[in-house]
């Protein structure tokens, strides 16, 4: 029988919640650092996010067995073990597809619920995996299925034009995030940054391998009059890195890939 965890993401190391806003697929594996002899493959990770709002933000299946993987060291979440090559190695698992919950079941309203007050994760925060038992995980499945649950979907055969941007009402407006068109932009234009040229897979190995930020040239805010609008990849979406990808959403008005580059370059 499958079992529950929840793992925890400080986001003073792993921006997770960035990553569920462009609703993607992890891009590599969890650590594994308690529990490592009882995660199995086919386990359900519900994914935590500590710190003042904390609380569960997606699930995902666990869809593969822990194993030893090379890391980069210098990352700061990483627990160096040192092997012989002089690299880093680290107790991974592999994640799938997430699905979102909107709004997160935070922590606060979990210690409302007497039959989730005793989680492990809210005696003791401190860790990575922590168990949910049976009788809890009946509950607290409830709670999330309350949510509007999102899920992220991998590459399928599509036409040249997507759809994307309809409005959901929740608590606040949002336009949702076409998954595919994020694996097809990868495809055209590949993982290097087009403003300044980072690529994470030359900088970290085979952690960075695939990780890139897909950056719409025209927001989905401008699109409020006619609503879903019909997205090209080859010529709306543009690969970014991390850095590239705020600073041009950081003014007001939002950057063109050309003044960013200015910018860079002077």
């Amino acid at each position: 029988m499958s079992k529950v965890w929840i793992f925890q993401s400080n986001p003073k190391y792993y921006d997770l919640i960035r990553d569920l806003d462009e609703l993607t697929k992890m891009e590599s594996g969890w650590p594994i650092r308690q529990q490592k002899n009882k995660i199995e493959k086919g386990d359900l990770a519900l994914l935590w996010v500590s710190g003042e709002n904390r609380g569960i933000y997606a699930t995902a299946d666990i869809i593969s067995k822990p194993k030893m993987e090379k890391v980069d060291p210098t990352d700061s979440w990483v627990n160096p073990k040192g092997s012989t090559d002089g690299k880093t190695e680290e107790l991974m698992v592999e994640l799938g597809s997430m699905t979102i919950l909107k709004p997160p079941l935070l922590e606060s309203e979990l210690k409302q619920i007497s039959e989730l007050s005793s989680l492990s994760i809210m005696r003791q925060h401190n860790g990575t995996n922590f168990p949910v038992t049976e009788s809890e995980w009946d509950v607290l499945s409830k709670e999330i299925e309350k949510r509007t649950l999102t899920k992220s979907e991998g590459i399928l055969n599509c036409p040249e034009y997507f759809t994307e941007g309809k409005e959901r009402e929740i608590i606040q407006t949002i336009y949702e995030r076409n998954q595919k068109l994020r694996e097809v932009a990868i495809k055209m234009h590949g993982t290097t940054c087009s403003v300044c040229g980072f690529n994470f897979a030359k900088k970290y190995g085979i952690l960075g391998e695939g990780y890139i930020e897909i950056h719409h040239r025209v927001p989905h805010s401008e699109h409020k009059i006619t609503g879903v609008s019909e997205i090209n990849p080859e010529t709306d979406l543009v690969p970014l890195c991390s850095n590239c990808h705020r600073m041009i959403h950081k003014p007001e008005k939002m950057l063109s890939i050309e003044e960013l580059k200015k910018i860079v370059k002077s």
